[in-house]
């Protein structure tokens, strides 16, 4: 970039340079890592969520379950055709 002799130039951060900064405020700003008991608490009201769900969505009645399954292996379907990776995510015998 030319600047007259009488003018100054800033220097403009390269991209590494931006990234390096975004980083340490990032880390700077960071919470505090949680002690092993804070985060097995949390976790424990997670896991307590997810039994409830399942408690909520518990059945017997064969269509359902059927209809289920079909829900399951289109999904992984899905997943293995739609993979950015182009990786098959759920191998062949996992659906049919």
């Amino acid at each position: 970039m030319y600047a007259p002799p009488h003018q100054k130039t800033l220097p403009f951060p390269t991209t590494q340079e931006r990234i390096e900064t975004i980083i340490a405020e990032a880390i700077k700003n960071a919470p505090p890592p949680l002690s092993v008991e804070e985060q097995r608490q949390k976790n424990q009201a997670a896991i307590e969520v997810l039994r409830q769900w399942d408690e909520e969505d518990a059945t017997d009645d064969p269509e359902e379950l059927a209809r289920r399954e079909a829900d399951w292996q289109e999904f992984k379907k899905g997943m293995n055709e739609n993979s950015l990776s182009g990786q098959i995510i759920y191998p062949a015998e996992d659906y049919p």
